[in-house]
């Protein structure tokens, strides 16, 4: 099996989101952690904030991570090689709400969606969308 780093997931994942139409970040500061992914749209209705967790094969500690980003978006997702993808806990991600992006030779595969939040700490939120519409 060939060696994979975290920063080699870093592109597919953001030119996905970016073919959606989001305006996407990396590396974003929340509270004492950053998130390594964060992909933004501003709607008609409302402003969508996206979070997602890289890892190369460490599952259980992204989903700690996943699961403070909850605080300021309305949907997570971990990213991981597809090469990892059988390790994963599937029932507790779907149980947390949190989505599974799989990454396997540059090509994205959703293989859960996230549950959509509401309940979200507006102040953090508006936060990050300051990162996006102020520059």
């Amino acid at each position: 099996m060939i060696e994979i780093f975290e920063f080699e997931l870093v592109s597919p994942v953001m030119n996905f989101f970016r073919k959606k139409g989001f305006l996407v970040q990396t590396e974003v500061p929340l509270l004492s952690k950053r998130i390594d992914i964060v992909a933004y749209k501003k709607g008609p209705l409302r402003k969508q904030i996206i979070a997602i967790e890289l890892k190369v094969k460490n599952w259980s500690q992204a989903i700690i991570q996943a699961s403070k980003y909850k605080l300021c978006t309305e949907q997570v997702f971990i990213a991981l090689s597809g090469d990892f993808i059988h390790r994963i806990d599937i029932s507790r991600l779907k149980k947390l709400g949190i989505g599974l992006i799989a990454i396997n030779d540059g090509h994205i595969a959703i293989k859960i969606k996230p549950k959509k939040r509401n309940k979200i700490q507006f102040d953090l939120k508006n936060q990050m969308i300051g990162l996006f519409e102020n520059g």
